[in-house]
């Protein structure tokens, strides 16, 4: 059911992160969190913030995208 589904949404992105493949931001769309909380998600399993200047250049285009 959903709770299956949001399992899987978490293993993709954490998978996604750690490969460098998906941006903070793109795994805080995937699983609906903010920027901060899907940080956090990331954290409680241990790893840690990979931000790059990419990724907040990323980040700050989508937010603009999605306020225009």
């Amino acid at each position: 059911g959903a709770n299956l589904e949001r399992v899987a949404q978490e293993a993709l992105a954490v998978e996604g992160y750690r490969s460098g493949v998906l941006s903070l931001g793109e795994v805080a769309e995937i699983l609906n969190l903010s920027i901060n909380d899907a940080d956090g998600f990331l954290k409680e399993r241990g790893i840690q913030s990979l931000i790059t200047s990419q990724d907040l250049k990323a980040d700050t285009d989508r937010l603009l995208k999605l306020l225009s």
